[in-house]
């Protein structure tokens, strides 16, 4: 995937901290979207864009909404600006608006969104939430790749690099904001997702993604999204 939109009605709901590896970018079409970006809370109202980076910590608190989504893949962004970029999180534009407005979004609209997005509303002094540490970045490249096996542990991680267990763990939430055990989580629902989102089972997904069982699966899940995977549906993504 490089981008996919889709328009989503959210009723009363709330999600609990967590982040996307994807850039999430929304125009409210009606309600308002309460929601805490890196410890700044915004209520998003209608005709506003809401823009979250990736890794960006959020979570929303019991909003009703509409949107239209756009989700970017951080690759194909770079590419198209030949840059990473961090964009504001909210933003009030006639003519960004009028182009997540369409009822389909062709792959040259899309980079002309990117481009004038870019151009009047990156953070110039922002960098995406990176690891300064070399051995955190050895354990996210660790975790990324093992994240779908049972094995993974916070203890295998720590060992690989060469830390205590504890250590680790400080290190890791003072750099990322959330524990490994959380980010860990985090990463298998992200997964998981989309692999709901391709109309697969939640047996199945539960078991691609490293899951002890379903049951645990569905209660993970719950933790961060405030709903079970059945109420997923192919144009569900926060």
């Amino acid at each position: 995937m490089i981008y996919k939109v889709m328009t989503n009605h959210f009723q009363n709901v709330s999600y609990k901290k967590h982040f996307h590896s994807t850039y999430s970018i929304s125009l409210i079409l009606d309600g308002e979207c309460d929601i805490l970006i890196d410890s700044k809370r915004y209520g998003v109202s209608k005709g506003e864009i809401r823009v979250i980076n990736p890794f960006e910590l959020h979570e929303i608190t019991k909003s009703s909404w509409t949107h239209k989504n756009l989700v970017l893949d951080m690759d194909f962004v770079s590419k198209v600006l030949g840059q990473k970029v961090v964009f504001k999180n909210v933003i009030k534009d006639k003519k960004l608006a009028y182009f997540l407005q369409k009822r389909e979004m062709s792959l040259s609209d899309t980079e002309e969104f990117l481009k004038l997005l870019d151009k009047n509303y990156s953070l110039k002094d922002s960098v995406l939430k990176e690891p300064n540490s070399s051995k955190l970045q050895k354990a996210l490249c660790y975790i990324k790749k093992n994240v779908n096996t049972q094995e993974l542990n916070v203890e295998k991680v720590a060992k690989y690099v060469g830390f205590s267990k504890y250590h680790f763990i400080r290190e890791f939430k003072k750099e990322m904001g959330v524990t490994p055990y959380q980010y860990i989580h985090n990463l298998k629902i992200n997964n998981a997702k989309e692999l709901l989102l391709s109309s697969k089972s939640a047996s199945l997904v539960a078991f691609q993604c490293g899951f002890a069982d379903q049951s645990h699966f569905i209660k993970i899940y719950k933790k961060f999204y405030g709903h079970t995977p059945s109420k997923v549906s192919n144009n569900l993504l926060s």
